[in-house]
Parts: C-alpha cells; sequence; structure tokens
C-alpha cells in the first residue's frame, strides 16, 4: 500500500480524533457546575460514545480506510467532498429540530431559570417546573427503576378513534411533577419544549457547548458517514481485496470485526437519548426511526462476509448481538428503549460508564495485539518471499 494512503487516513482519523474530544470537554468544562453526569449520561450516543468506542471503532478502522484509500485513490478527492457534503447535509438536518436538549442552553440561564416559580398555563392550576428541577427528577427515578416508558404519552392521537382508558388515567408528568391526564400532560410537555427552545433560540442564552457542537457535530456525521460507506465498497471489492492485499486482510479483518462490536453500542445509546426526549417531550411517532438503527445490518454484514480468517469467536457474537437487537428493536422498541437507557442512559450509574470505558480500552489493546500479531507475520512472509527470490526459487517481478 502507498504511504500516500497510511498518512492521509492517519491525518483524517487523527482531526477526527481530536473533535470527539473536544465535544465532549466543552460540555464537560462548562457543565461541571450543573447537572454534568444528568446531561452526560442523557445524551451518551454524543458525548460518553464518540470519546470512548468512537476512537475504537477509528482505530480498528485505520488498516480498512487505508486499503480503501490505496484503492480509491484516483477518486479519493472527489468521494471526499460527497462524504463532507452528506456530512454537513446530515448535521443540518439533526439541528433544524424545535426539540432542544438541555445542554444548549447556558448553565447561568439554566440556574437562572430554576429560581422562578412553576410557570402556569393560561393562569390556571396546570403548571411546568423550571428545566433543571426536571432533569434532576427523571435522573433520579431512572435509577429508581427498569422502565421508563410508561411515562410516555402519545400526544399525537389518531382523531378518528375512540378515546382509550391510557389516555384517561392521570399518571406522574415529569414537565410538571403532578400526575395528569395524557392531553394535560402533553399541554406541559409542548410548554416544557418551547421554554427550552427559547432558551436555545437567544444567542445571549445559549450555550457555548451548543455553539461549539455546531462546528464539530459534522466531524462525527461525516465519521459515521465514512466507515458505513468504508464497509459496505469493502464487501463490494472483496475478491480485489483478495487478489491485491492478502498479506493485509487478517488485520483489515480484524480490525473491522472490533470496529462493528464498537459500533453497536450507538444505535442503543442514541435509543436510549430518544427514550428520554419521549419523556420529556412526547413520542414523534410510534417507531421513531432514528439513523443510527443502520449501523446494525451494517455490522451484520462485514461480520458475515470477512469471518473467514479471524480465528476467534468475535464475529459470531457480532452477528448474535445484532440479530437480538434488530429484532427487539422492531418488535419490542420500548423495551429495549428501556434497557438502554437504564444501561448507557439516563437511568445509567456512574459505574455503567466506568465499565464502558474499560470496555473500550480492552476493545483497544486486543486490537492492537491482533495488529502487531498481524504485521509481524506479514514481515516473516516478506523475509521468506525475498530469501526464495535469493535462491532463485522465486523469479524477480
Amino acid at each position: 500500500m502507498s504511504l500516500f494512503s497510511y498518512r492521509f487516513v492517519a491525518v483524517v482519523f487523527i482531526a477526527l480524533a481530536l473533535t470527539f474530544i473536544a465535544s465532549t470537554a466543552s460540555i464537560v468544562w462548562e457543565f461541571r457546575d450543573t447537572e454534568l453526569i444528568a446531561i452526560l449520561s442523557s445524551n451518551s450516543y454524543l458525548f460518553v460514545f464518540f470519546p470512548t468506542l468512537g476512537l475504537v471503532a477509528l482505530a480498528a478502522f485505520y488498516i480498512p480506510a487505508v486499503i480503501f484509500t490505496d484503492i480509491y485513490v484516483n477518486h479519493v478527492a472527489l468521494g471526499s467532498i460527497v462524504a463532507i457534503g452528506l456530512a454537513i447535509w446530515f448535521a443540518d438536518d439533526l439541528n433544524n429540530t424545535k426539540l432542544r436538549a438541555m445542554w444548549e442552553a447556558s448553565p447561568a440561564a439554566l440556574e437562572a431559570n430554576a429560581q422562578r416559580p412553576r410557570r402556569c398555563l393560561d393562569g390556571g392550576d396546570l403548571c411546568v417546573k423550571p428545566i433543571l428541577p426536571v432533569i434532576a427528577d427523571l435522573r433520579e427515578k431512572s435509577l429508581e427503576r427498569i422502565r421508563i416508558s410508561p411515562f410516555i404519552r402519545d400526544c399525537t392521537p389518531d382523531p378518528l378513534m375512540e378515546g382509550t382508558a391510557e389516555r384517561a388515567a392521570e399518571r406522574y408528568c415529569f414537565p410538571s411533577g403532578t400526575k395528569l391526564d395524557a392531553n394535560r400532560c402533553c399541554r406541559v410537555k409542548r410548554a416544557f419544549a418551547e421554554e427550552v427552545l427559547t432558551l436555545w433560540a437567544n444567542p445571549a442564552t445559549r450555550s457555548r457547548a451548543a455553539e461549539i457542537d455546531r462546528y464539530l457535530l459534522p466531524f462525527k456525521a461525516f465519521f459515521i458517514i465514512v466507515i458505513v460507506l468504508i464497509g459496505f465498497l469493502l464487501i463490494a471489492w472483496k475478491r480485489t481485496l483478495r487478489e491485491h492485499y492478502g498479506k493485509n486482510l487478517i488485520a483489515m479483518e480484524r480490525g473491522l470485526q472490533i470496529g462493528a462490536a464498537a459500533m453497536l453500542f450507538w444505535p442503543v445509546m442514541d435509543y436510549a437519548y430518544q427514550q428520554t426526549s419521549d419523556v420529556l417531550y412526547g413520542p414523534a411517532s410510534k417507531f421513531p426511526f432514528r439513523l443510527s438503527l443502520v449501523v446494525v445490518p451494517w455490522a451484520l454484514l462485514l461480520t458475515a462476509y470477512f469471518a473467514d480468517k479471524v480465528r476467534i469467536e468475535l464475529a459470531r457474537i457480532v452477528q448474535l448481538v445484532g440479530g437480538v437487537v434488530s429484532a427487539v428493536a422492531v418488535l419490542r422498541y420500548q423495551d429495549i428503549s428501556d434497557w438502554s437507557s437504564k444501561l448507557v442512559g439516563l437511568g445509567a450509574s456512574e459505574l455503567n460508564f466506568v465499565v464502558l470505558g474499560l470496555l473500550g480500552v480492552s476493545m483497544l489493546v486486543i486490537l492492537l495485539r491482533w495488529l502487531r500479531k498481524s504485521l509481524a507475520g506479514q514481515e516473516e512472509a516478506l523475509e521468506a518471499e525475498a530469501e526464495m527470490r535469493d535462491d532463485g526459487t522465486l523469479p524477480l517481478t
């Protein structure tokens, strides 16, 4: 493989790694005294995954990306422009939402908001709590229980259907802090969402982290797009890989296995965030399809195509876990969202994230050991080939 391919991919991946770390660092620094754990846990798909397992996936996809670049070297500039364009469009689409997260308002604005009394709608008894107490309350109760999906109320019922006992039932509504039926709770949720949106929309009350993330989110989107494209194209070029990159094939395959396993955590964390959003603002649909779900069949496909030379059972494990996640995500969406939130979302304890970090370190150590063995085997093969040429056994080409 050309030296250009190694250097080009190294520069791009180092830049991506720095943006992953900078994004989370901006949140930690700005909100270090303001419900930091609640912010990180409820947005783990953005601020926990990328500086941990995201870095593992970057390292795992280094050799596959180098091979991809080496094959595609004559068109890499055009391909990069297309990927960058898709990343900017995707990030802009994510930013064009009225449902803003708490961390997008500045700590000072949130503290000022927390000092105000409950804001009652139309001067009645239907009131909205300040933002910080709502998040703290949801975090506390999520730690105490596994399921928070029962607190999601359907705010867009079918107008052609009769009312149900579930909608009439009074249930705890987090934005109000009281028990309300579905209609009244949905009114409070809309008012709560508008309050967060107002703080984000005003540059004076918008957080610095939100401004920074506006520029760093396209890098995360670029990372996802690039590794998904690389995975699919390497599958399409499997015969070319075997013919021209046989000595690098084992290192590539092992990287793909680790990378696919690391990436499976991203959709789980993403749906944990969706669970929190549904509880606070109401669900957008019965089954919200998030683009992160594409990672699951992608990981299964990679492990199916590039598992023949891997001497461990990781490929089968990834396929099994991915298959279970896919089935449950479609058939029992709320169940997997509840468990996602409990394990790696707002309901997860600090210990869960420590274990997640240790898992990332372990995967990185395994990856480096595999790569070292693969490179050592490649050097031995080259030395044997050189000896054969010196003996005249192998003709010079």
